[in-house]
């Protein structure tokens, strides 16, 4: 969390040295910026994650396959995807996941499949 909000600290001073270079920041404006810079890292996401739109198995614990629906940041910092569930049995269930607890799927298959 610590480190999370030094970035934050960070980034939204990068910000305000870009929009108002040469000028010192008062503390009324620092909220502002942060909240700047939190949005912005928000809309990064790690190039190799799991994106929206990805079908994926989960396969920490219960495994399932589901398609990703949204995606971002927990206040510390960590990147989370929220998955809904293609399972027949709990189709349209949501679950937040840590993309390493999921992997990319290519092809369908339903969840009892021994074809898989």
């Amino acid at each position: 969390m610590k480190r999370t909000c030094e970035v934050v600290e960070r980034v939204g001073q990068a910000i305000f040295d870009k929009v108002c270079p040469g000028i010192r920041m008062k503390d009324a404006d620092r909220e502002v910026y942060k909240e700047a810079a939190r949005a912005a890292i928000a809309a990064m996401s790690p190039a190799d994650a799991v994106q929206i739109g990805d079908k994926v198995e989960r396969i920490a614990g219960h495994r399932w396959p589901g398609e990703v629906v949204m995606a971002g940041y927990t206040l510390a910092g960590a990147y989370r995807v929220v998955v809904e569930s293609t399972a027949p049995e709990v189709a349209g269930a949501l679950h937040i996941c840590s993309p390493d607890q999921l992997r990319k799927v290519t092809k369908w298959f339903p969840i009892n499949s021994k074809t898989r």
